[in-house]
């Protein structure tokens, strides 16, 4: 069995109404990623599930891009 885990918490997301994308957002998405990439069964790691729904919040894209990128 294969991971492709969610960078976002409920805590820690971007939020597609008010996107950023601080140094705490990327600590607690490193903290995840440093967890999990230990384990041979980690296949792959993904930020911005359904940010992206529906054309108002269409902006918060590059908030996303910004994470997959740093």
């Amino acid at each position: 069995i294969y991971l492709i885990l969610d960078l976002a918490t409920v805590k820690a997301n971007i939020n597609r109404d008010s996107p950023q994308w601080a140094l705490s957002l990327f600590d607690q998405y490193k903290l995840t990623i440093d967890a999990f990439s230990k384990y041979p069964n980690t296949l792959a790691f993904f930020a911005g599930n359904e940010v992206n729904n529906n054309k108002s919040n269409t902006p918060a894209s590059s908030f996303v891009k910004a994470a997959v990128r740093d």
